[in-house]
């Protein structure tokens, strides 16, 4: 969900700023690091390090929302923390494209 969202927010930038990303969008860290881009400027360096172990917290093999080893609980926690943190980053979007918008007008 998470990686898939990042990289949906790149595109959606890239639609709107018609800036090209260095070497594509396609999986996480290159959506990353466009959307940590000084061109593009969306994510703060603690945003995209946070987004960066959250995806690494949530990815790990023996604790991770994907394990089958994880317990309900931590698996449950870690789905929520990706809802919250989806929904920061749709607000971000939001909150981007409305002060990107009115500054080309």
């Amino acid at each position: 969900f998470t990686e898939k969202l990042v990289v949906s927010i790149a595109g959606r930038i890239y639609e709107e700023t018609k800036l090209a990303p260095a070497d594509g969008i396609e999986k996480m860290g290159k959506a990353r690091n466009y959307l940590r881009d000084s061109r593009i400027n969306f994510l703060s360096e603690k945003q995209n390090d946070f987004l960066g172990s959250f995806y690494g917290l949530a990815s790990d093999e023996q604790i991770g929302a994907h394990s089958l080893t994880s317990d309900r609980e931590h698996a449950r926690i870690i789905k929520n923390e990706g809802i919250e943190l989806g929904l920061f980053l749709v607000k971000l979007l939001d909150k981007y494209l409305k002060e990107n918008l009115e500054s080309n007008n």
